[in-house]
């Protein structure tokens, strides 16, 4: 009855042990778990596919499958803000200082034939309307030979408010400057481009006054704008980025991998204006000095009007990359050629939002050869917390059975290491090499048994972390990673307790 009720303990916590250590031993989130009788007590049952092998190495979305099936690393990098507004139409402060002379035609008031103005106009673009975000207008009008008293309007049709009001400015003897916020106000400059001034004079007190002299300076300072229509030249900006791949390889030791059939697509969403350009450098490079080209050529492009939405504009294809771990990040170097066509393209309408995002998209299939990488991880050990030979001496051997199936397209050497941390004693438990799925064919290796004495068995359950690595090589062959690939583990014990199994 105590010998029965003895084996009955021994098994439920065998069976406990076992089934609460299988995800930590592996750390992997194994996939159709069962519990079964095929061989002696079960361990686990389960495989680990593709994207549970390779999600460890992936922090950012990088690792993705695509519609075929087929691993992929995938870079995205925005350039938002690549071409705005003030990188094609800049306003800069002006001051302009205007004199003259004017015959008096008849009295008490009259017209200036001559026209006070100024050009926001540059040689780089032309102004045909606007709506002025911010700016500051500045007069200062004196008639020199004074004495007498008077007063000046100064109109202009080029500058209206919002109820298409022309901006009139009052000035006197004794008012000689006058402040305009030109915020919210709308610019028509005439056909030359000019802002106009019509000064009207009203002199009362002087009769015999033959003529006028006058001075007039003007200034115009912060000048910004919600929406211009205009005309300009084409004109030239270098684009430089880089960014981290943000690729972790803290568990993957490697000298390289020999990635094939990479692509590198250019997107745009643009708002400005027509848009042609060159990608001279796209590369990898890392913080040591390392330094990987991905285009042999320049790469052309065009960038139509899409205000609304991401287009695809080029793609270019990268020949074979030997990519190593400090290549960690990605440069690229463009010229822009903002509306080749120049002043014959006619009006175009920008406003403060008008923007051209670039996105650079690099595709990686998982299509490489691998030598001699290494995948390592330390977990914690299930066996450590819930099971303890300790308590159970009269134990004779513990029989582990694992069997494989590798349906990976290249070789699989496993090991595991049981480590206990305060003493720095290991104990590795040597696995046989899974040989590749070379010919379409998981390769199914035959049940392994590791027979474990009493005192390594304690050596085991002593050990409070496993450390398990996995070798990996594909023997030369050029491999495609897909999602239908996978690695099967089927461990199974028994014990032997007192010339009985279990």
């Amino acid at each position: 009855m105590k010998l029965s009720k003895t084996l009955t303990t021994l098994c439920i916590t065998l069976a406990l042990c076992c089934s609460a250590c299988k995800d930590k031993l592996f750390d992997f989130d194994l996939n159709n778990i069962e519990a079964n009788g095929e061989w002696g007590i079960p361990v686990f049952k389960g495989s680990i596919g593709v994207e549970d092998f390779f999600k460890h190495l992936d922090s950012t979305n990088i690792v993705q499958i695509g519609s075929d099936g087929m691993l992929e690393f995938i870079f995205e990098h925005d350039m938002e803000k690549a071409v705005m507004l003030k990188d094609i139409v800049r306003f800069n402060d002006q001051h302009i200082d205007t004199s003259g002379v004017e015959s008096v035609t008849h009295l008490p008031d009259f017209d200036f034939t001559q026209i006070i103005q100024f050009s926001l106009n540059t040689e780089d673009f032309m102004l045909k309307s606007c709506h002025v975000k911010s700016g500051l207008l500045t007069l200062n009008f004196n008639i020199n030979n004074g004495g007498f008293a008077y007063t000046a309007d100064l109109t202009t049709n080029q500058i209206l408010d919002a109820n298409d009001n022309p901006v009139t400015l009052h000035f006197s003897n004794t008012q000689h400057q006058q402040v305009l916020d030109l915020s919210e106000y709308y610019i028509w400059p005439t056909i030359s481009g000019d802002i106009q001034f019509q000064t009207h004079l009203v002199i009362p007190s002087v009769s015999s006054l033959e003529q006028v002299s006058y001075n007039c300076h003007i200034d115009l300072q912060n000048f910004d704008i919600h929406h211009v229509v205009c005309q300009f030249k084409a004109t030239s900006q270098e684009l430089d980025y880089k960014n981290s791949l943000s690729f972790n390889f803290n568990k993957l030791q490697f000298n390289y991998f020999q990635l094939n059939n990479a692509v590198a697509s250019v997107y745009a969403r643009n708002n400005v204006c027509t848009i042609d350009g060159t990608v001279n450098q796209l590369y990898l490079f890392g913080s040591n000095g390392t330094y990987s080209p991905l285009i042999q050529s320049v790469m052309n492009f065009s960038i139509p009007v899409s205000p609304n939405q991401y287009i695809h504009i080029a793609d270019v294809n990268i020949p074979t990359i030997n990519f190593n771990p400090n290549l960690d990040s990605l440069g690229i170097h463009c010229m822009l050629n903002i509306n080749p066509s120049g002043f014959s393209a006619g009006d175009i309408s920008l406003s403060e939002n008008s923007k051209m995002d670039f996105r650079l998209r690099t595709e990686f299939p998982v299509n490489i050869s691998i030598d001699n990488a290494v995948y390592k991880d330390t977990v914690d050990n299930g066996l450590y917390q819930q099971f303890n030979f300790n308590n159970t001496p009269s134990i004779e051997e513990l029989t582990l059975r694992m069997a494989y199936t590798n349906a990976f397209p290249f070789d699989l050497i496993p090991s595991i290491k049981f480590l206990n941390s305060s003493t720095g004693e290991t104990f590795p438990l040597d696995l046989l090499e899974l040989h590749g799925c070379y010919n379409g064919i998981p390769y199914q290796q035959e049940p392994v048994y590791h027979v474990l004495n009493n005192d390594i068995a304690q050596k085991i359950t002593n050990a409070d972390k496993v450390i398990i690595a996995f070798r990996l090589n594909t023997q030369g062959h050029t491999v495609e990673i897909r999602d239908s690939q996978f690695i099967s583990l089927n461990m199974g014990a028994k014990v032997k307790y007192s010339n009985i199994n279990l």
